[in-house]
């Protein structure tokens, strides 16, 4: 399988952040975990496999005070309003597109995905081929995120956006995206911990409790 030292010059990271957390009730972004704010365990871990990795904001948003910008990361925003995270990743693949024209795909994964193991990404990286993206599934349903996009899926993203269709799963009809199961990934997230993300506080004390 690819290691990480040779991902991170073809593999861009993108961290959607620009959700209003009104389940948890507080910025998510900044909540501890571990002895960090969530945001920060998500930007280490893109790290490890992307360069450079955009962390995506509501539109006009200042970067929140976690996030420490340093050469590799950069915050940019939506610039159009209430159109959920196709918009984000929207931003994020012309700001690719244009300024890094040496990465064709994109890590995508949302700012609370505390437990996502890169080896993960790397085994997606390894299924993509000529493929436009691929996924993960729990057995029930597939996740547009975490996922590997190829940057020239920004046509279907715009359309999408222009006719009002803003969901992920509909994006992922839209393309060619291999969808990997459990077992696929059972070797390295048996119990798939990868795709545990926190909305709530009880998402949160049951990931606290996660050894």
């Amino acid at each position: 399988m690819t290691n990480v030292s040779q991902v991170s010059q073809r593999l861009a990271g993108v961290i959607l952040a620009g959700g209003a957390s009104q389940r948890m009730g507080v910025d998510k972004r900044s909540i501890h975990y571990r002895g960090q704010p969530l945001i920060c365990h998500v930007i280490n871990t893109v790290l490890e496999i992307a360069n450079p990795v955009l962390v995506v904001g509501a539109i006009d948003e200042a970067c929140p005070p976690p996030i420490q910008l340093q050469p590799g990361i950069e915050w940019i925003t939506d610039e159009l309003p209430h159109r959920g995270p196709l918009e984000g990743i929207r931003v994020a693949l012309i700001q690719l597109q244009n300024f890094v024209p040496s990465a064709d795909k994109a890590f995508i994964i949302g700012c609370d995905y505390p437990l996502f193991k890169p080896l993960i990404a790397l085994r997606m990286l390894d299924q993509l081929a000529d493929r436009d993206a691929v996924c993960l599934s729990d057995s029930r349903i597939r996740h547009p995120i975490p996922g590997i996009y190829r940057i020239r899926i920004l046509k279907q993203v715009t359309e999408l956006i222009a006719e009002d269709r803003r969901s992920l799963q509909a994006l992922l009809d839209s393309i060619d995206c291999l969808t990997l199961d459990k077992k696929s990934m059972q070797d390295i997230d048996p119990d798939l911990v990868s795709l545990r993300n926190i909305n709530c506080p009880a998402d949160l004390a049951a990931i606290e409790a996660t050894k």
